[in-house]
């Protein structure tokens, strides 16, 4: 689920794929967009980095459910970069922490960071 979404994430991020040379860190931190992309997703969390919201998918939820929360989270994505276009993205996907009040019950939380 996180490897799809992310890299549904990635294909979305025209700003990225057209800018990222323009970007300070290029030639230092990476010299392709899919280091770039690998730098991105290793240096964001959610105790680090910003988001929206948290959703939730329960352990339990069959393949159809995981199925359509992908969909759903696909068109989450597109609405997130229609409407910030000049940002990236990061799909990020944990086991619910402790205390998380959202969904008590055994869950994943997902996470779109940027």
């Amino acid at each position: 689920m996180k490897k799809e979404l992310q890299e549904y994430s990635n294909s979305k991020a025209e700003y990225v794929n057209t800018h990222y040379t323009e970007f300070w860190k290029y030639g230092k931190d990476y010299n392709t967009l899919d280091e770039y992309y690998s730098m991105s997703i290793k240096s964001k969390s959610p105790s680090i980095s910003s988001y929206d919201g948290v959703d939730t998918i329960n352990f339990t939820e069959g393949q159809s459910m995981l199925k359509e929360f992908k969909e759903l989270y696909k068109d989450y994505i597109n609405y997130e970069y229609e409407k910030r276009n000049d940002v990236y993205y990061v799909v990020y996907v944990e086991a619910c922490p402790n205390g998380l009040d959202v969904n008590p019950n055994p869950c994943w939380a997902v996470y779109l960071l940027y």
